[in-house]
């Protein structure tokens, strides 16, 4: 019957896709003329390399271009760098390197929302479930050709933060947990997929995420596991249970305090070394004016130097073994 389900949402999924591709390639042609320039004067246009050695991750939640923040932070603690960490041999995709691109925190900040929809793309948006107008802001990512992400809460690590209402703890019984996902999952329609928000110290926790990634796939949805924490089981818990799974390889914008225009071009740069060296890489960003002020030429050039933007239906449905797919396997 799950094989059933699964084939019939392929279906449906793919004939969004060529709505999608057909507003990313507009997209394209518009800036097409203006990539080279924007690509030479912002220095995408050679590889960049990336920077060794180990980072403190930050994970920030919005902060807008008022300066107002949300108490929602969480203290990742030491993470090796993604440069560090051994590459498998090049897949055969069929043609270019993939990138997926998600934004995550979407639904705290309308005007940093109304940036993002106007990158080229299809972008993945993670709306949290908790967000006042997360059905509006899903039906109009994908009418402007984007994917649309669930951003579930999680426990952190620290207790000093707090991931929303509705977060999964780990000292929530089985009987709660999936009570808690099934309120979350059904907080809105339209989304894909589904990553976690925060979760350092639930994502760590081999029984409750085995419960986790059951619902979710049970539902009929991708989980992407954003890797707030070095330790995370998830990729673990996924092939124990047989089930395919994608991994973030890289934040790009993880340490608010210290971002920079350079250091977001410095990720971007590693995340391009990934899929070339894999066949496909994965990022996770926020919706910071920095970030997106960054990313907007490089998506606009993208193309032109050799890369392809995709979802992850893109990855896991029509181009990926059927294998667990883990960044965080790979460390």
């Amino acid at each position: 019957m799950r094989d059933i389900f699964r084939y019939y949402r392929k279906r449906v999924r793919e004939g969004g896709k060529l709505y999608k591709r057909t507003v990313y390639g507009v997209a394209v042609c518009l800036g097409t003329i203006a990539g080279a320039v924007l690509a030479h004067s912002s220095g995408f246009g050679g590889q960049i390399q990336a920077t060794p050695g180990e980072q403190a991750y930050i994970l920030p939640t919005p902060i807008s271009s008022t300066g107002k923040t949300s108490p929602i932070n969480e203290a990742i603690g030491p993470v090796a760098s993604d440069s560090l960490r051994p590459l498998p041999a090049m897949r055969d995709f069929g043609g270019r390197p993939k990138i997926v691109i998600i934004f995550d925190d979407i639904g705290l900040d309308a005007s940093a929302y109304t940036q993002l929809s106007m990158l080229p793309g299809p972008l993945t948006f993670s709306i949290l479930p908790y967000a006042q107008d997360a059905e509006a802001l899903a039906g109009d990512a994908k009418r402007k050709g984007h994917d649309v992400f669930l951003h579930l809460p999680m426990q952190p690590a620290s207790n000093v933060t707090n991931a929303g209402p509705g977060a999964l703890l780990v000292e929530d019984s089985p009987r709660v947990i999936r009570q808690k996902i099934a309120r979350n999952l059904d907080s809105f329609s339209g989304y894909a997929g589904v990553n976690n928000h925060m979760g350092s110290l639930f994502t760590q926790d081999r029984q409750k995420m085995r419960i986790v990634l059951s619902e979710i796939d049970l539902r009929g949805y991708y989980f992407v596991d954003s890797v707030t924490s070095g330790r995370t089981v998830a990729a673990t818990v996924a092939a124990e249970l047989g089930l395919t799974i994608l991994s973030r390889d890289v934040f790009l914008d993880s340490d608010y305090t210290n971002l920079s225009a350079r250091i977001v071009r410095e990720r971007l740069g590693e995340l391009e070394a990934i899929a070339q060296n894999r066949g496909y890489a994965i990022a996770i960003a926020h919706p910071y004016d920095t970030t997106i002020e960054t990313i907007r030429p490089w998506l606009v050039s993208l193309e032109m130097r050799g890369f392809e933007l995709v979802t992850v239906a893109d990855l896991l449905e029509d181009k990926m073994p059927p294998e667990t797919l883990s960044a965080t396997a790979l460390r």
